[in-house]
C-alpha cells in the first residue's frame, strides 16, 4: 500500500532533527556518550513538539522510489503549493485507498477527503512538513 505520510508542525525543527540524526548516524568516534545522549534527548523533545500524527496521518500514500538506488523516496513537502504540485507530478505513484480492495469510487471519495484535510493542515501549520516512511 506504499509509504506512510507523516505530518509535522514546524519545518525548521524538522530540519534540525534531521541534522541531529545525520550527526548521530555518522558515528563520530570523538563524540562521547554524554553528547550522544544529549542529541538523542534533543531529538525526542523536537519530536514531541512537532508531531501532528494525532491530527493528520496517512491522508495518502506513495510508492515513489529514489531514481538512483530504488529505495523509498526521501522527499519531503514543505508548503501547500509544493504539496499539490507534488501530488500532481507524482499521481501515478500516489494512492488514497485505505484497504487493498477499495473501489475506484471509494478511492475518489478518499482523495477528495484527503484534499480537504491537506488544506486544513496547511492552514493550521503553514510552516509544516509532510514526509514519507
Amino acid at each position: 500500500m506504499g509509504q506512510h505520510t507523516w505530518f509535522v508542525k514546524d519545518k525548521d525543527l524538522f530540519l534540525r532533527q534531521r541534522e541531529i540524526y545525520a550527526k548521530l548516524d555518522a558515528n563520530d568516534p570523538f563524540m562521547d556518550k554524554f553528547e550522544i545522549r544529549k542529541l538523542k534527548n534533543e531529538c525526542d523533545k523536537i519530536e514531541k513538539e512537532i508531531d501532528a500524527t494525532d491530527e493528520f496521518h496517512d491522508l495518502f500514500r506513495t510508492w515513489k522510489r529514489d531514481q538512483y538506488d530504488g529505495t523509498y523516496t526521501d522527499d519531503f513537502i514543505a508548503s501547500k503549493e509544493e504539496c499539490f504540485r507534488w501530488l500532481e507530478d507524482n499521481k501515478d505513484v500516489v494512492g488514497y485507498k485505505h484497504v487493498f480492495d477499495d473501489t475506484p469510487e471509494r478511492e475518489e471519495e478518499l482523495r477528495l477527503y484527503a484534499i480537504n484535510r491537506l488544506n486544513e493542515f496547511w492552514e493550521k501549520y503553514p510552516n509544516g512538513v509532510i514526509y514519507f516512511g
